[in-house]
């Protein structure tokens, strides 16, 4: 069995039509930038999203305003539960967008898993997706190329350790993918941002994020998430904090 912590990696805010499709509201909120630690009684030691870049002005320039305390640092988050960045052997990054995936450099040691699918999109994607992979920024390269040799693909829905699935859920990205977690509390589905807010996946009917590659595959994600039955974690709803 796992247990999972959710660390508060920086908030964000965005407007509402950000977060959820079809919103007309010019309301903002903050949201977090949640990583999730997976650990259990084995000693292992995972982590799930690794947060933006640090750099505050950086992120606000070209991205959303960021406010990200020393705190929220990746390095000085996992130090609070007594483990070293360089301990981590294991990170899987729901897609490559630079807020749920940057911190990945910290990560000195680990093999990071992403969808073959995400990587593919992240090195040639879009004109429009451009700033969420960092990609043709004239002052620096796409953040993700540094720990390219780190990475290791997978293809679909696998399971990558026991009592941990990774469950492919293109939409918000076109490899976007989901962790299934068993836990003593019962299953959880970390999503990323195909449910950026759980407000979208209450709504009848369910609204995809405001930032999508496909409409069609995130209804079908959405449909293959409704047949698993489980606890969702969205990428950046507080409630989270709370749930676990």
């Amino acid at each position: 069995m796992w247990k999972i912590t959710p660390l508060n990696l920086g908030v964000l805010t965005v407007k509402k039509s950000g977060l959820i499709f079809g919103n007309k509201s010019n309301e903002s909120l903050k949201v977090p930038c949640i990583g999730w630690l997976l650990t259990n009684n084995t000693g292992k030691k995972v982590i799930i999203d690794t947060g933006p870049s640090d750099d505050e002005v950086w992120g606000t320039k070209y991205h959303n305003p960021l406010k990200k305390h020393y705190d929220q640092r990746l390095e000085v988050a996992l130090l609070k539960h007594g483990i070293n960045a360089d301990e981590i052997n294991l990170c899987i990054l729901t897609h490559l967008h630079w807020d749920h995936a940057y911190g990945a450099l910290k990560l000195p040691n680990a093999k990071i898993i992403v969808q073959r699918e995400e990587l593919r999109y992240a090195v040639d994607p879009f004109p429009p997706d451009w700033k969420h992979y960092e990609k043709n920024f004239e002052e620096k390269s796409p953040f993700f190329l540094k720990f390219f040799h780190q990475i290791e693909t997978v293809n679909g829905d696998c399971e990558i350790e026991k009592g941990m699935k990774l469950i492919h859920l293109p939409g918000h990205s076109p490899g976007s993918q989901g962790i299934l977690v068993t836990t003593n509390q019962g299953e959880f589905l970390i999503v990323g941002d195909l449910i950026n807010i759980m407000e979208s996946w209450e709504c009848n009917p369910k609204l995809p994020p405001g930032i999508f590659y496909s409409l069609e595959d995130c209804y079908s994600s959405f449909n293959k998430i409704d047949k698993l039955g489980v606890t969702i974690l969205s990428g950046h709803d507080w409630r989270a904090f709370n749930m676990l």
